[in-house]
């Protein structure tokens, strides 16, 4: 536990079993988006979104992952999303460490944002697999 009452998953066992409905997916992170200081919930209610987006997160990746190694060889496209996925596995590995339960939330929040627009772009590049799972 790195903050008070503060739950992490270093293992990432917690997105396993997650759903892979994309509309879950940004729904939770627009609500965590919407909270500030004088209208966030109660603590324990932030720890658990942060978790369950931080699930979300590393569901969102594997996919992109696996869908990105489908590429050619060489392609642009799979560049690009390869540092945002290094991005991603690094921001991933970042625990709470002192941002403020809020501001953590916030992060879980934006990354979960991130890797959908990384989909959206191989959605659009030809050739690229359409996900059968997010």
């Amino acid at each position: 536990m790195a903050g008070a009452g503060f739950v992490e998953d270093p293992d990432g066992e917690f997105g396993r079993g997650l759903s892979l409905d994309r509309e879950v997916h940004l729904q939770r992170a627009a609500q965590v988006l919407a909270w500030s200081t004088p209208t966030a919930p109660p603590l324990e209610v932030i720890d658990l979104a942060a978790l369950e987006l931080t699930g979300h997160a590393r569901v969102i990746l594997e996919e992109l992952e696996a869908r990105v190694a489908a590429l050619p060889a060489g392609s642009a496209l799979g560049e690009l999303l390869a540092y945002s996925m290094a991005e991603a596995a690094r921001r991933l590995s970042v625990t709470y460490s002192g941002l403020g339960v809020l501001a953590y939330a916030h992060s879980r929040a934006r990354l979960v944002e991130g890797l959908h627009r990384s989909l959206d772009r191989l959605e659009q590049h030809p050739g690229a697999q359409p996900s059968a799972r997010i």
